[in-house]
């Protein structure tokens, strides 16, 4: 079960970095949210602005 999270924050953490560089964002704060809180953050990236990246 832990594993199977882990790997789930990974995953996110690597597609919301991509997504974040893609959409011209600040792509390490994007690597923060995605690994905390997993599938949830996805969408996130995908409405914010670029300019209004997290620091």
């Amino acid at each position: 079960m832990i594993l199977a999270i882990v790997l789930i924050s990974v995953v996110c953490a690597g597609l919301c970095q991509a997504i974040a560089r893609r959409r011209g964002l600040k792509a390490g704060p994007w690597v923060v949210i995605g690994a905390c809180l997993g599938p949830l953050a996805l969408p996130l990236v995908l409405l914010v602005r670029a300019g209004s990246s997290p620091d």
